[in-house]
């Protein structure tokens, strides 16, 4: 057999070891592949925020997780709007987070503007959507509300059962670029007005399509080389359609994993093959995760 460089630098390293330290190393192989997801490629279309810690947490329990970056969380070009949101923040009396995104960014305002934090959220409530909601706590701020089911219908759901009625809602959301919008915000807008509520909603960040850049995970997509592809928002479906072009029935073969029903439903209404949707669990990248092992265990 003809040893290439790379396995003849490992029978050299290898060499070196204790018979003891060979145990361990071999012993530490067999424990990788018995993983759960051991070697199953899971192509990850989060933005980057996102994506490192769900790429290390399958990466954990063995997967090869392949980043294929569908959309983009950026800074907004004019602030004016939010920044006059911000300044008049006594004229609302909650603010809805719907992503970490929109945390960030609006704290991100504030120590720009040279705000402080006490000051700002003294009077005001706050909502935020499961694990979101630490990014709240990790400023010293306890979201007045976290819905039992962690969606923006879930906060609806909860203000109803409060029986709050005509407050004005300061909704931090995206600027979405090169796609369309997905229903997700204007469900909740719609929900809230139906329920007696006064909404604003300003732009705090841009989130816009990466359409290039992503060759070799495509062709990837269209050797069928991948297990499954793992999605985290309605944004990501729509550019990656839009990625594979006139291919994209080649996405018909294989699994898709969706992160909650909301997103769930962009998913099936695209056609995409989903098999992996939490339903309850899927407010953080751990429960996304253990309904992928479920699936492949099942299979």
């Amino acid at each position: 057999m003809r040893l290439t460089n790379q396995t003849f630098t490992l029978k050299m390293a290898m060499s070196s070891f204790t018979s003891k330290e060979k145990f361990h190393i071999n012993h530490r192989l067999t424990e990788k592949e018995n993983l759960p997801l051991y070697f199953k490629r899971i192509i990850v279309t989060s933005p980057r925020n996102y994506a490192s810690s769900l790429i290390a947490i399958l990466t954990e329990k063995g997967a090869k997780a392949i980043w294929l970056p569908s959309i983009e969380i950026s800074p907004l070009e004019d602030y004016t709007i939010l920044d006059k949101a911000i300044k008049n923040i006594s004229s609302y009396d909650w603010i809805a987070f719907t992503s970490r995104n929109g945390i960030e960014a609006f704290f991100n305002r504030l120590e720009t503007l040279k705000l402080s934090i006490d000051e700002v959220f003294c009077k005001i409530k706050t909502c935020a959507i499961g694990a979101d909601s630490r990014g709240l706590e990790e400023r010293g701020i306890k979201a007045t509300l976290i819905p039992k089911e962690s969606s923006p219908r879930g906060i609806i759901e909860e203000l109803s059962k409060m029986g709050v009625k005509k407050e004005k809602f300061l909704l931090p959301v995206p600027e979405v670029v090169g796609l369309s919008e997905p229903y997700v915000v204007p469900d909740f807008i719609n929900g809230l007005k139906e329920i007696g509520m006064i909404t604003e909603k300003v732009p705090a960040y841009k989130t816009s399509s990466i359409t290039s850049g992503n060759e070799l995970e495509k062709q990837m997509i269209l050797e069928k080389n991948v297990d499954m592809i793992a999605i985290t928002s309605s944004t990501e479906i729509e550019s990656l359609l839009s990625i594979m072009g006139e291919k994209r029935d080649t996405l018909n073969d294989i699994p898709f994993a969706i992160m909650g029903p909301y997103t769930g439903k962009t998913a099936k209404d695209r056609g995409l093959n989903v098999k992996v949707m939490p339903e309850k669990n899927f407010s953080s990248f751990y429960d996304f995760v253990s309904a992928i092992e479920d699936y492949f265990k099942s299979i």
